[in-house]
């Protein structure tokens, strides 16, 4: 990723504090590249370095990955379980 340099600790991909989400208990916090309030589950690692979904898609290369915790699976899934 571009500007990976830059990053400290865990990279965290964030939505923007105003998408839509499942989750009433999201920690609010700011982008690292462009300073827009993002919003992340509270279980992230910390130290982190918090990325919107823009700036991660505009800066991401071929072959960058991004990994979904086993936190954040799994409550994916009980949400798809409820619905």
């Amino acid at each position: 990723m571009r500007g990976y340099a830059e990053i400290t600790g865990t990279a965290i991909v964030c939505i923007l504090d105003t998408d839509p989400s499942m989750f009433t208990d999201n920690v609010p916090g700011t982008c690292h590249f462009c300073a827009r309030r993002v919003k992340h589950r509270p279980h992230v690692p910390t130290p982190n370095t918090l990325i919107c979904v823009p700036c991660f898609a505009s800066r991401a290369e071929p072959g960058d990955e991004v990994e979904i915790s086993r936190a954040t699976r799994r409550e994916l899934a009980d949400v798809i379980r409820r619905n």
